[in-house]
């Protein structure tokens, strides 16, 4: 049989150039200058946290099914996981890179999970503090995490607190249905055990504080903002008209909410806490009055959708005019209020409207429009703008070794934002008795553009890492990634949350807490995965001998192409300049 040969058109060495030596000797790297970069940054959710929680550890750990080192990685920042796991607002959820792919992730449930599965201890940070003691007037939760901080910093925290408990508005203007007590008291527990000093019962005048000024290094005020602030109509003093930081804290008010028409005013937090506590009481209808629109109402939009389901009625652009009855309050008038011109804080300005007044008839009114520090507290110690003690940028007033946080200062009303003041006043206190100034820690503290920053970043700097600088992959790169929707929140039924007073948000079972962690893309920190390595043309990326070391390129390969930083999820590889 003659042989076959194949003929010149299929022939393989024809048709498909073959190289017989090594593509090495190609020095790809001569094409261009331009060379990538690796350098960690941070998170855009830890960026956006007013704590600046190391959210992507605490997430990466318990994507591994490790809530002990998820827990101690929040503990790094913040006091009380497991309370800002509650009621925190989430600004860190707004600003997560899958948020546009897939859903952001659902880190404050998240943090929930890492304080009621995990078991850690907060760590100490330095004993420099030891000879340099502090006193907290107020144990809200500015004044809380400016004790915990202390601590941590060695220094010897006095707590003094006029309540019989402490956690201020975490105790007594939270319900439990948002905030269980139990979950506060194992959250302050962790306080106490790092020795800081519990005084009850203690009220702090303008003489006491001089003397604790003699005997302390530093004083943080963190008294609140407990005093109702009065609409000033007529009828505000009639019978049932109620201020809504009396209704949250007392029970008989509470009771005699029972089986009658309750209207409340205001538009924050507090009114949604008091309206829904009216339905939980046994009101027969609640109604919410706000002088605005539903979009330009304060209150954090989890709690008015959690309100609306539970049956409580909006009505809003209605402000009071006056409060109705004999001895007894019967209605409200209202004025129909019509939006104008955009204010300083970006909202729109209410203003009365063309239309004719209109009645409301209720047997209570609470008024939860807001509340302001008792009386002239304090008054002539230091200074004061619009209601709020006077304070810079790091909690420091016009007093000498005197500083002030939470609802008394000009801090947004906010559990996670009052704890973000105690904290700064913390590192603030704590530079000044080691011959620190602020200035010179600032820029190294600060996470992105602020004003979140980080207490690990001060005393455990790392190398390699951007603390000012944002991850942020682009939309192409992150559809790369694998799309799991985020793990339904557990909440229970609004019927029955109404009628048990039960907890109304539930929180993560393990499994699933686990499987919502996973879907964390670890932003701004390099997990090894190895795509910059894989997808380089050139083979000219260089792998870490050990986890979490740094990614190399070999220099006379690498042509500047950028292919390893566009295909980084988490947005360390990035293009370089030119070398």
């Amino acid at each position: 049989m003659p042989e076959i040969t194949c003929p010149d058109c299929l022939d393989p060495e024809q048709v498909i150039p073959i190289s017989r030596e090594s593509t090495a000797v190609f020095k790809t790297g001569s094409w261009s200058s331009v060379r990538p970069q690796f350098s960690e940054k941070i998170s855009p959710c830890r960026a956006a946290c007013p704590l600046g929680n190391n959210i992507s550890a605490a997430l990466r750990a318990a994507a591994n099914g490790d809530f002990d080192a998820a827990l101690a990685a929040f503990l790094e920042e913040t006091p009380l996981p497991g309370i800002c796991g509650r009621v925190c607002y989430h600004p860190c959820q707004d600003d997560c890179n899958r948020k546009e792919t897939d859903g952001e992730l659902q880190i404050r449930a998240l943090e929930r999970a890492a304080s009621d599965y995990g078991n850690a201890a907060p760590q100490l940070l330095t004993d420099a503090g030891r000879n340099s003691p502090v006193a907290v007037v107020g144990s809200g939760p500015a004044g809380l995490s400016c004790a915990y901080h202390l601590a941590r910093m060695g220094h010897p925290v006095t707590v003094y607190e006029s309540a019989e408990i402490p956690g201020g508005l975490l105790v007594r203007g939270i319900p439990s249905f948002r905030l269980p007590e139990k979950i506060v008291t194992k959250e302050l527990s962790r306080i106490w055990d790092l020795g800081v000093t519990l005084k009850t019962g203690t009220t702090i005048d303008p003489a006491g504080l001089k003397k604790l000024l003699q005997v302390h290094r530093a004083v943080f005020l963190a008294p609140g903002a407990d005093a109702h602030q009065p609409l000033k109509v007529p009828g505000e003093l009639l019978a049932g008209v109620v201020p809504g930081i009396d209704f949250l804290r007392s029970t008989s008010l509470q009771q005699k909410a029972k089986g009658i028409n309750v209207a409340v005013v205001g538009g924050g937090n507090s009114a949604m806490d008091a309206a829904r506590t009216a339905l939980r009481a046994g009101a027969i209808r609640v109604t919410v009055l706000y002088r605005r629109t539903l979009n330009e109402m304060p209150a954090f939009a989890d709690e008015v959708k959690e309100a609306e389901a539970e049956g409580i009625r909006f009505k809003t652009l209605v402000a009071p005019m006056a409060f109705l009855g004999k001895e007894r309050v019967k209605a409200v008038r209202l004025m129909p209020m019509k939006m104008s011109a955009i204010e300083e804080d970006g909202r729109l300005r209410p203003i009365p409207s063309e239309k004719e007044p209109i009645e409301l008839a209720c047997d209570m009114a609470v008024i939860a429009a807001g509340q302001q520090p008792a009386g002239l507290f304090m008054d002539g110690l230091f200074r004061w703008r619009s209601g709020r003690v006077e304070v810079d940028a790091w909690h420091r007033t016009s007093r000498p070794g005197l500083y002030a946080g939470g609802d008394a200062s000009p801090a947004r009303a906010s559990v996670v934002d009052a704890m973000a003041t105690g904290k700064r006043a913390a590192l603030s206190i704590h530079l000044a008795s080691v011959n620190r100034r602020v200035h010179e820690i600032e820029s190294a503290v600060t996470l992105g553009k602020g004003p979140a920053f980080s207490l690990t970043a001060f005393f455990h700097a790392q190398e390699r890492w951007r603390p000012d600088q944002v991850a942020r992959p682009d939309g192409i790169t992150l559809a790369m990634a694998p799309q799991h929707p985020p793990q339904p929140l557990p909440h229970i039924d609004a019927c029955r949350a109404v009628q048990t007073g039960e907890e109304v948000a539930r929180g993560y079972s393990t499994e699933a807490a686990i499987q919502e962690a996973q879907r964390c893309l670890v932003c701004g920190t390099c997990v090894g995965c190895n795509r910059c390595l894989v997808f380089c043309p050139e083979g000219a990326v260089i792998p870490p001998d050990d986890a979490g070391g740094l990614y190399l390129y070999r220099d006379e390969y690498c042509k500047g192409c950028g292919l390893c930083a566009s295909v980084c999820l988490r947005g360390v590889m990035e293009p370089g300049g030119v070398e």
